[in-house]
C-alpha cells in the first residue's frame, strides 16, 4: 500500500535516534499491513476511525503515539501530492482531553507542538494559531532570533520537498542555512496557505505590516514561552 513512501518518509528523520526511528518504522508497517488488510487508504474516510478502534485497547500513551507517527505520515503525503484528501486532523489524537488545556510542557518542544497542533485542528481562528506555530517553529528548530524572523522576507525562504532554505541576516552578516525538518516544512506550507495577501514581509500583521520583535515576544507571552524555555527545547 504505501511501502516505498514509508522509506521515503524514514529516510526524513535520518538524523534522529535509533530508537525513535525503529519505533516510527514499527508503528508505520503495522499501520500499512492494516491498509493493506482492510483495503483501505487516506482517500477512505473510515480508515482513521476503524484503525483507533483497532488500536483501542493499548494504553493512551501507546495509542497516541502511533496516531502523532500517523499524522505526521499524513502530513508527508499530502504535502508530496500522493493524498488529495483533507483530514480533520482531530481524529489523530486519541486522549482529546489531554490536548485541550493550554498547559504546555514547555521541556519537551514534541509535546509542545503536539499541543499546538490539536489546537490548530480545534479552533475556529485557526490561521493566527497557524501563524504562531511558524513563528515559533522557526526559533526552535532553526534557532533563528526574533529580529531575525521579524525581518525575512517572502524570497528569504524557499521550501522545498524535506528542507527549508533560510536567508537571514545575523551580525550584520549574510547567512544562508539548509535546515532538513519535516515539520518545519509542514508548518511554513500550512502558514503560507493562509496568506491570501502577500506583504513585503514574510509575518505580517492582520494589517499587512511588518510583524515586529515585540510581536514576536508578543505571540510567545501568550503560551506562557520565555526565551530561557525556546532554549530547554532546542535539542
Amino acid at each position: 500500500m504505501y511501502h516505498k513512501e514509508i522509506y521515503q518518509f524514514m529516510e526524513l528523520y535520518k538524523n534522529k535516534s535509533h530508537s525513535t526511528r525503529k519505533g516510527y518504522l514499527q508503528d508505520l508497517i503495522q499501520f500499512n499491513n492494516f491498509c493493506k488488510k482492510y483495503q483501505l487508504n487516506f482517500e477512505n474516510e473510515k480508515l482513521i476511525d476503524k484503525y483507533v478502534s483497532n488500536i483501542s485497547n493499548l494504553k493512551k500513551s501507546t495509542q497516541n503515539r502511533k496516531m502523532r507517527v500517523i499524522g505526521l505520515f499524513y502530513n508527508y503525503l499530502k504535502d508530496n501530492g500522493v493524498v488529495k484528501k483533507e483530514i480533520d486532523y482531530s481524529k489523530f489524537w486519541i486522549n482529546k482531553e489531554l490536548k485541550k488545556d493550554n498547559n504546555y510542557n514547555l521541556k519537551d518542544k514534541d509535546t509542545f507542538f503536539e499541543s499546538l497542533d490539536y489546537k490548530i485542528s480545534t479552533s475556529p481562528t485557526k490561521n493566527i494559531l497557524i501563524r504562531d506555530r511558524a513563528v515559533i517553529a522557526l526559533l526552535i528548530i532553526p534557532k533563528l532570533r526574533n529580529r531575525e524572523i521579524s525581518f525575512l522576507k517572502w524570497d528569504d525562504i524557499c521550501i522545498q520537498d524535506d528542507n527549508v532554505v533560510l536567508k537571514y541576516k545575523r551580525n550584520n552578516k549574510d547567512v544562508m542555512v539548509t535546515v532538513e525538518n519535516i515539520y518545519l516544512v509542514h508548518s511554513l506550507r500550512e502558514y503560507e496557505k493562509t496568506q491570501v495577501i502577500k506583504g513585503s514581509y514574510y509575518f505580517q500583521t492582520k494589517f499587512h505590516g511588518q510583524y515586529s520583535d515585540q510581536s514576536i515576544r508578543l505571540t510567545l507571552k501568550k503560551y506562557g514561552l520565555l526565551p530561557k524555555d525556546i532554549r530547554k527545547m532546542y535539542n
